[in-house]
């Protein structure tokens, strides 16, 4: 069953950190939907 796996993105990450879980999940059949939020920060946003 293929299910949207939603990934939320913040400051100082490497490009590999969302790259490669992402096209796991692709991989198998999912959806990824990346969401960097504006100015998030400390859990706030």
């Amino acid at each position: 069953m293929s299910k949207k796996i939603a990934v939320l993105i913040t400051d100082d990450f490497e490009d590999s950190e969302f790259t490669s879980p992402a096209e796991a999940f692709k991989l198998a059949g999912h959806q990824v939907i990346n969401d960097r939020k504006a100015g998030w920060q400390n859990g706030e946003g």
